[in-house]
């Protein structure tokens, strides 16, 4: 005959089994919690330098989201998307071939940093300054020497709006050394050297394009020394000087924009419009003692009046249209 247990032991049994199971639930929990650690390679920046270095190349997207803006003539945008700390040889075998790749150095420290670019990127970018529409050709090549020398200038120029990022923190002169295409003669830093990359993207016609800046450790490691609370305080709460702004100005004033004159409409039949000769003469709808309507862009801004500046025709500006009033009571005005 089976034993029957008493309902004390049945409670005993019953605890120790929930024991167990509290013991398991932990240990799977622990095994949740760990991670990998490479004792080869350890992270060498903290993260308030990281987070400051986040905050300078944020400053830099925003500069340069700016001047891409003005130099192609459409909207860019620029993003940073992390820093991140890898080994050197990690960053050369991520690097594209044939790539786009400029060596710099900084003035007052030893050693040398990387500027990656997507190539397609510089390709789109040359093409719109040579007049084309900056639509991408779909495949991936080499820059000629023509090319690589007028990409340089713009990076010459990129260079100095990161110097103007870091000044906000610490003064940094960067200074372009060499362009090279093959990452295996872009050796910066021995391959088991720590480096710290700042990885951008770009975003031109619904198009993202990679840019990269890498430093090994040893070089950035005595710039991120300097930045201390003291700089960071007056770094957040810096304002927009004249000088920023008349830059702004400076370059909004060298966009073209397309201004026309509308001098009226007139209908025709496709039969009048075939049977048209020399000396034909059109009748327009404006009057002739009307103001004509100045079109900038796509809007309506001015009215003025058709003549003549020596040989060339001309127009001379009259009024403003104004958004808030009607026109025919501008127009009005204007024949008083």
């Amino acid at each position: 005959m089976a034993e029957v247990l008493a309902q004390e032991e049945i409670d005993a049994l019953l605890k120790n089994t929930s024991s167990e199971d509290q013991k398991e639930e932990e240990r799977e929990a622990d095994k949740e919690t760990a991670y990998l650690y490479d004792f080869k390679h350890p992270n060498r920046v903290t993260k308030d330098q990281l987070r400051n270095l986040r905050t300078i190349h944020e400053s830099f997207s925003r500069m340069l989201a700016t001047y891409l803006t003005t130099l192609l003539r459409t909207i860019v945008d620029v993003n940073l998307l992390s820093v991140d700390q890898v080994t050197f040889l990690e960053f050369t075998m991520a690097m594209s071939n044939p790539g786009c790749i400029w060596v710099f150095k900084l003035e007052e420290y030893e050693g040398k940093g990387i500027i990656e670019v997507s190539p397609d990127l510089i390709l789109l970018t040359i093409e719109r300054l040579f007049g084309g529409e900056g639509k991408q050709s779909g495949e991936t090549r080499s820059l000629s020497i023509i090319e690589q020398n007028v990409a340089s200038k713009i990076i010459e120029r990129c260079l100095s709006i990161y110097d103007e990022a870091w000044a906000k923190a610490t003064p940094v002169e960067t200074k372009l050394v060499s362009f090279e295409m093959n990452p295996q003669f872009a050796q910066v830093a021995p391959p088991s050297e720590t480096a710290v990359v700042m990885f951008l993207e770009i975003k031109v016609h619904n198009t993202t394009f990679p840019m990269n800046i890498c430093f090994p450790y040893y070089v950035l490691d005595p710039i991120i020394q300097k930045l201390t609370a003291n700089s960071w305080l007056g770094f957040s709460v810096m304002q927009k000087t004249g000088e920023d702004k008349q830059k702004a100005v400076d370059s909004v004033k060298n966009l073209e924009v397309t201004i026309t004159v509308n001098l009226g409409h007139t209908a025709l039949s496709v039969q009048e419009l075939l049977n048209l000769e020399i000396d034909d003469v059109l009748v327009l709808d404006t009057k002739i003692d009307k103001p004509f309507k100045v079109i900038i862009g796509e809007k309506e801004r001015f009215y003025a009046n058709v003549g003549r500046e020596g040989k060339k025709l001309a127009i001379r500006i009259e009024s403003v249209i104004s958004n808030d009033e009607d026109e025919e009571p501008e127009a009005q005005a204007i024949e008083e």
